[in-house]
């Protein structure tokens, strides 16, 4: 006598992927194999992050990757030690602030600086002023330029 097959019975063996129920996308595709996707040469589609990346489409086209220098690093900390004085802040916390940036001027100036000497301590310059955002105008001026630096000295000292 033969067998009646069960609709809800599992496959037990089963070429590539088995999805036994239902499958939200989110509003995506659903590919069940290989997806190519074709586009013209001259585009690029990104579908999620893409930091730190650079593109180049089409004929002919040329890239210059500017490289950041130690000695725009070392005008940008000068300019924001100059600025702080005036930034309002208590004596104190300017002074923290001065010997952390003085600190990182002197690293920067040897012939091959330490980054874990300088990142941290631009990082802390920046979330101290970030805490302090209310406290004043010139606060508000001194954080971008410390946000700067630390930029410029993140991709200096890769």
């Amino acid at each position: 006598m033969a067998q009646k097959k069960d609709k809800n019975q599992k496959p037990t063996h089963v070429d590539g992927a088995y999805i036994g129920g239902n499958v939200n996308t989110g509003g995506g595709d659903f590919v069940g194999r290989d997806k190519v996707v074709h586009g013209d040469v001259n585009s690029v589609t990104i579908r999620g992050d893409a930091a730190g990346n650079t593109f180049v489409t089409g004929k002919g086209n040329v890239v210059t990757n500017q490289t950041v220098k130690i000695e725009q690093v070392l005008e940008a900390l000068k300019d924001f030690r100059e600025a702080l004085p005036q930034s309002g802040l208590d004596e104190e916390t300017v002074e923290v602030i001065e010997g952390e940036v003085m600190d990182v001027e002197k690293q920067l100036a040897k012939p091959e600086p330490k980054k874990h000497l300088v990142l941290p301590k631009l990082e802390a310059v920046v979330a101290t002023l970030t805490g302090l955002v209310g406290a004043g105008e010139a606060v508000q001026k001194l954080l971008p330029m410390a946000q700067k630096a630390l930029e410029w000295a993140q991709q200096l000292l890769k």
